[in-house]
């Protein structure tokens, strides 16, 4: 059985100010336990640097913000999406300050 570890830190998230559009800021970091048996349970869990920038888009979708990449301007735009270190993303997701 394989085991995989999703961290999600959430670094700012609302509005910044009166009428500012709503952001949502955070990074994520995924790390993997290899093929392990009863006896390897305690196996350590490795980094998880080799995964596409869009399986990456689509567990921070699912797990923090969801964002359309066409369509009205109103609907949660992808703004930042960087990788700044082993296994770790940053992910700003912003959506249009409507009245």
């Amino acid at each position: 059985m394989s085991k995989r570890r999703i961290t999600v830190n959430i670094l700012q998230s609302g509005q910044l100010r009166p009428y500012a559009d709503t952001t949502t800021r955070g990074t994520i970091f995924i790390e993997w336990q290899g093929m392990v048996g009863f006896k390897d349970k305690d196996a350590p869990f490795i980094p998880w640097d080799t995964l596409s920038d869009e399986i990456v888009k689509n567990v921070y979708s699912h797990l923090v913000r969801s964002w359309k990449e066409t369509g009205d301007w109103t609907e949660p735009k992808l703004k930042k999406f960087e990788k700044i270190g082993e296994a770790t993303w940053e992910v700003l997701v912003s959506e249009a300050y409507t009245d």
